[in-house]
């Protein structure tokens, strides 16, 4: 009767444990990525700027792990606030974003290269991430656009290689730039 109950007890933690992906890290620059191993490729879950120099380039790499990047954005777990890919939040109970010392490092950088592996970005993904920036959308990504459109980015790219988005015009006014992406399959 013993062996059969630690049997079954020892079963039991194997599956547990089946079923809980163990984040990684990789540090890559001033830049550390913590990811998850996925069926699909690599889900970059959070990126965090280790220094206030160097950063002004964030250049998410390609391959983690030997598998592709094919997911970016924070993990929003039961209860728990929402964070962008850079771990920055607002908790309800203040009115500032936190952590407030990788927020002013996030201010320092100036173009997001997202590389084209990427098909996916989650809905916080950018959520905090302050305006001004240069940013990409790659040919992969056909879902979730309006995800980038929270922020006032200075300059936005759609792949020309991305069936589904163009921008169809810009315009300007007062250091804001206005684009209106498409789906092309309307405007052609």
């Amino acid at each position: 009767m013993k062996k059969i109950l630690l049997s079954a007890i020892i079963c039991f933690i194997a599956i547990m444990n089946c079923n809980y992906v163990e984040a990684k890290e990789y540090t890559k620059g001033n830049f550390l990525y913590e990811y998850k191993m996925q069926k699909e490729g690599v889900w970059i879950t959070r990126i965090t700027p280790l220094s206030s120099k160097g950063i002004a380039t964030l250049k998410i790499p390609k391959r983690l792990g030997g598998r592709k990047v094919v997911k970016l954005g924070g993990i929003v777990e039961d209860g728990d606030n929402e964070t962008d890919l850079f771990g920055v939040r607002i908790p309800e109970e203040v009115s500032q974003y936190h952590p407030v010392n990788i927020y002013k490092r996030v201010l320092k950088i100036k173009t997001i290269r997202i590389p084209s592996t990427v098909k996916i970005i989650t809905e916080n993904c950018f959520m905090f991430v302050p305006d001004g920036k240069n940013i990409n959308i790659p040919k992969g990504v056909v879902e979730n656009v309006l995800y980038f459109t929270n922020i006032k980015w200075n300059k936005l790219t759609i792949s020309p290689k991305n069936k589904k988005y163009k921008i169809l015009y810009t315009y300007y006014t007062m250091n804001t730039i206005y684009m209106c992406v498409w789906l092309k399959s309307e405007r052609n």
